[in-house]
């Protein structure tokens, strides 16, 4: 954040631990980062993901495993299943539950219930056992108390195995967008240019000042010309900002998927052209400039 003559490293550090954390590790972007980039040699990773939850889908091709939360693994960047327990709810959708939240349901949801209609997945002994003990006190009955062993699902053994993603985007993720977009046009116009007053609104969001969600927007519109919404050629990460009228705008898009609009400034003053754009390679680590064509960008 450039918030002085240089950037101020106390702010970095601490909006770091707010915002940058949570975007590489809890949206749907982080899902694309575990995918696509190698997994580092670092001290084992504590985080715990609220706002992303994935799921194998209910099929009975997925075995025991079928309703399961799966988590990611940021040691291997890998999934695997998170300790919990998994039980058809009175919809008839399979629902999984952790220890935090077995503790607070309802016994109706376990109680009275046939043999094997509740699951408990984990991955130790020690940890079923506690989840059964749990489930017993509300009255949950098991065919057998000891746990078992199970192997991988058949369909786990394909290339390609399409799960369940469903995430949500909140204040931190917004602010943590804006803050890219922002450093982005401090870095392309130097911090003299973002030092202006007409950025205190968008700067104060990014620290969490203010709270005004409409600074920042989810877009459907793709950046790239050629690209649709549902079709991107590149997966680079992309960040430009463009005037609209008086107004300057950021676009950023992690890895070419979702876009997200970046109210920089509501009103500039004097109109005249400032466009800039680029693309980054989170793999081989190339810049390449985008170029403007009528309105649409191409690398």
């Amino acid at each position: 954040m450039v918030l002085s003559v240089e950037v101020c490293i106390g702010c970095n550090r601490r909006l770091g631990r707010e915002l940058d954390e949570i975007l590489a590790r809890d949206t749907f972007e982080a899902t694309l980062r575990a995918e696509k980039l190698p997994p580092r040699r670092r001290r084992k990773q504590r985080f715990k993901a609220r706002r992303i939850v994935i799921r194998v889908p209910d099929d009975s091709e997925f075995g025991d495993f079928r309703g399961a939360r799966m988590i990611i693994d940021w040691q291997t960047r890998k999934l695997r299943p998170l300790n919990q327990v998994v039980v058809r709810n009175e919809k008839g959708r399979l629902q999984s539950l952790s220890r935090e939240e077995v503790l607070v349901a309802d016994e109706r949801l376990f109680r009275d219930r046939p043999p094997g209609s509740v699951q408990v997945i984990g991955t130790s002994a020690t940890v079923v056992k506690e989840l059964q003990r749990i489930l017993a006190a509300k009255g949950a009955r098991f065919k057998t108390s000891e746990p078992v062993e199970v192997d991988p699902p058949p369909a786990s053994r394909r290339s390609h195995v399409e799960l369940e993603v469903e995430g949500l985007i909140d204040q931190a993720v917004w602010r943590a967008i804006a803050k890219i977009a922002f450093n982005y046009l401090a870095k392309m116009r130097g911090a003299a240019y973002v030092l202006h007053e007409r950025f205190d609104r968008i700067r104060a969001f990014i620290m969490g000042e203010v709270r005004e969600p409409a600074l920042v927007r989810y877009s459907r519109r793709p950046i790239l010309a050629g690209d649709s919404p549902h079709l991107r050629s590149i997966e680079m990460h992309l960040v430009l900002f463009e005037r609209r009228g008086y107004a300057l705008q950021g676009r950023v898009s992690l890895f070419n998927s979702f876009t997200y609009d970046v109210m920089l400034c509501p009103n500039l003053g004097l109109i005249y052209p400032m466009k800039c754009g680029h693309a980054f390679d989170p793999i081989r680590k190339d810049v390449y400039e985008l170029m403007g064509i009528s309105r649409s960008l191409r690398i």
